[in-house]
Parts: structure tokens; C-alpha cells; sequence
């Protein structure tokens, strides 16, 4: 009889554990865990006219966040044996991801203190502009930008001392709007609109803003008013990208029904002075030179993949003198 009373008595005793065991963790919340190193840029709409663009300025440009960010431990690069190589007289240098979202990747721009990152997000319907500090690598401002249905995003250059990047529709008819940035702000100083659907343009110069239709079948050069100045054919057989100035010549990223490519025109007669052919594929498995393309102090960088984490490879010459690589027209 006693021995059955302690049998129960223990029984008691182990339910009554058990049971506050289960009332503490009910009543101890969780604690969340992140990623190490992690940013996550999280984009807030703003209710119309919220952001007054400058005056004569119709498009609107909306904020979807504008801080500082914390620094974060970089991430480390992959090595360079597991990365994508293969671009005719460049070699891999580093690989390194961006701490972003973009759905997916339209344009890439450098300057000495930023990097800028074009996307474009087809649920939302908006084209996205990032601003990430080029030391760093960390989110310093991140826009939205749209007007009417035209909300798809093009290449990006840095010239003149604004960002040029170009808004175009779903629709052929829709044409482009034409866009110049403020470099530190991302508000909108300068645009035109022209008819034709274009994939990238660049700064060339004082006079002239160039851009290569989507097709990738003609170029194109504007006064900064967007008055046509020249128009030309190309016959090249590849679709752009992005585009970049480089040594006063005009170097287009894109891709062809055989690779990629990096193609050098002279901005004066947009004529093709020399094809540089790109066997390497991204991660993702799109051709390197496919999208974002920037060049900065001897560095060739390519953007190919949108995503959570989207990879920044940069290339050097390869033995290569750059104004044998990048020719001008003499």
C-alpha cells in the first residue's frame, strides 16, 4: 500500500515538472535570430506628392527609405576557381555580394562615393534605384521610381555629374523618359521623353546623351533638351544592357545568339569599332555582360543576376592595354 502511494506520489511529482515546464515557455517569448551581416531594405510607399520633384519636373520620384546604415562585417568573397570567367581580354578579380533586393537587375553606375544598383520589381510595378556606399557596400538610400505606366528600368551611367538612368512601359507605344539624377540625393534634375523603347543610355558629353533602343537595332544621341542630334542602324545582332564612356568611346554590354559581349562604338559616327566576345555565365546562369555593366579606375564590373544577395564581379585587363581594349576613333 505505501509502495503504491510513492509510486503515485512521484507521478504527481514528474506531471507538475512537465506542466511548469510547458507554462514558461508559453509565457518566454522567442527571440528572432537574423543572418549575420544581413540588410534588408524594406520599401514604404509614400501617398502622391509626398516628394516635390523640382519645379517643371513632372515625373515622381518616390522615397522608399533614406538612412545610414550600420556597418555590417562584409561578407566574404567566394573564390575566384568557383566563380563564372571567360571575357576576351579581361580576368577575374573578385566577386563580391551586394546586400539588396532586386527582383530583377537593369543597371549598375559608379562614383567615387557610391555605387548605384537599377532594378525592377514586375509584382509592384516599380522601377527600384539603390544607392550603396562603395566602401562599404551598405544601403544608403533606396527609391521607387514611377510615372503613369512607364515604371520599367533601364541601364545606369554616371556622367556630368548627375545619374543617368531611362523609365520605359510595357507597351512599344509607351516610348522613354529620359532621367538625370542628382548624385548625392537621387532627385530629378533634368528629363526628356523620346518615342522610341530604350534599354540604356549614357553622358557623353556637354552636348550629347547617347542610348541604345531594346531591340539593341538602333542608337541614338540627344541634345541634353532631348533634341534627336543623330540616329544610326546598328546591324550588330546583340541586345544592350547597360552602356559606359570609357576613354571617349562608347562600350555597350550585352549578348548575342552566341555569348556575350562587350562591344566598342565611336559616339561620334556609332559606328562599331571592336567586339570583345564573353563566354561567362553568372550563378544565375545568364551571360555576365547581360546586365548592370560599370567601369571605374581600371575595373570592368558587371551586375548579371537579380535576387536577395545579388553578385558584383569585377574584371581587370589582362595584359591589355585599355586604349588597345577601349579604341577611339582617330
Amino acid at each position: 500500500m505505501r509502495k503504491s502511494c510513492l509510486a503515485e506520489l512521484v507521478v504527481l511529482a514528474l506531471l507538475a515538472i512537465i506542466v511548469g515546464s510547458v507554462i514558461r515557455r508559453a509565457l518566454v517569448p522567442a527571440t528572432p535570430t537574423m543572418p549575420p551581416g544581413q540588410v534588408t531594405a524594406v520599401v514604404v510607399s509614400s501617398a502622391e506628392g509626398s516628394t516635390t520633384p523640382p519645379r517643371g519636373l513632372s515625373l515622381r520620384s518616390l522615397i522608399a527609405g533614406a538612412a545610414t546604415e550600420p556597418e555590417a562585417t562584409p561578407t566574404p568573397a567566394l573564390a575566384d576557381e568557383a566563380l563564372p570567367t571567360g571575357i576576351e581580354g579581361l580576368a577575374l578579380r573578385i566577386s563580391q555580394p551586394l546586400m539588396l533586393a532586386a527582383p530583377e537587375v537593369t543597371g549598375l553606375a559608379m562614383t567615387e562615393r557610391f555605387l548605384y544598383v537599377a532594378g525592377h520589381n514586375p509584382e509592384t510595378q516599380n522601377a527600384l534605384l539603390f544607392q550603396l556606399d562603395r566602401e562599404t557596400k551598405t544601403i544608403r538610400q533606396v527609391r521607387t521610381i514611377a510615372h503613369g505606366s512607364q515604371h520599367v528600368s533601364g541601364g545606369l551611367h554616371a556622367g556630368g555629374g548627375y545619374i543617368w538612368g531611362c523609365l520605359r512601359g510595357m507597351d512599344a507605344s509607351e516610348g522613354t523618359i529620359v532621367l538625370a539624377l542628382d548624385e548625392t540625393y537621387l532627385e530629378v534634375r533634368q528629363q526628356f521623353t523620346v518615342p522610341e523603347r530604350l534599354a540604356a543610355v549614357a553622358w557623353v558629353d556637354q552636348g550629347r546623351i547617347c542610348g541604345v533602343d531594346a531591340s539593341g537595332a538602333w542608337m541614338y544621341c540627344w541634345s541634353p533638351d532631348g533634341r534627336e542630334m543623330t540616329r544610326a542602324s546598328l546591324g550588330s545582332g546583340a541586345r544592350y544592357g547597360d552602356m559606359e564612356v570609357i576613354g571617349g568611346s562608347l562600350v555597350c554590354a550585352g549578348y548575342d545568339e552566341f555569348g556575350g559581349v562587350l562591344d566598342v562604338y565611336d559616339p561620334n559616327s556609332l559606328t562599331l569599332l571592336v567586339r570583345h566576345r564573353g563566354a561567362a555565365r553568372s550563378q544565375g546562369g545568364d551571360w555576365v555582360t547581360g546586365r548592370g555593366f560599370a567601369y571605374w579606375d581600371g575595373l570592368f564590373y558587371f551586375l548579371p543576376d537579380g535576387g536577395s544577395l545579388p553578385m558584383l564581379l569585377s574584371y581587370a585587363l589582362d595584359g591589355v592595354p585599355l586604349q588597345d581594349y577601349v579604341p577611339a576613333m582617330q
